[in-house]
């Protein structure tokens, strides 16, 4: 993302450091986030056992 320098997937359509869409429509943020939640479960799984992981290593979980 130009304005947090946040790189993302091509499939993504929001950054979920600063909330800007990527795609310039008029879609409201929170919408298009649970849009994408609901069109990728999977992925939304994989991400927060990665984060999840990431914890443990860290000791914070």
């Amino acid at each position: 993302m130009p304005g947090c320098k946040t790189s993302y997937a091509p499939i993504t359509n929001y950054c979920s450091t600063c909330g800007r869409s990527f795609t310039g429509g008029g879609e409201d943020v929170q919408e298009a986030m649970g849009k994408d939640v609901l069109d990728n479960p999977e992925l939304v799984r994989k991400l927060l056992n990665e984060l999840i992981e990431e914890k443990k290593r860290k000791g914070e979980l």
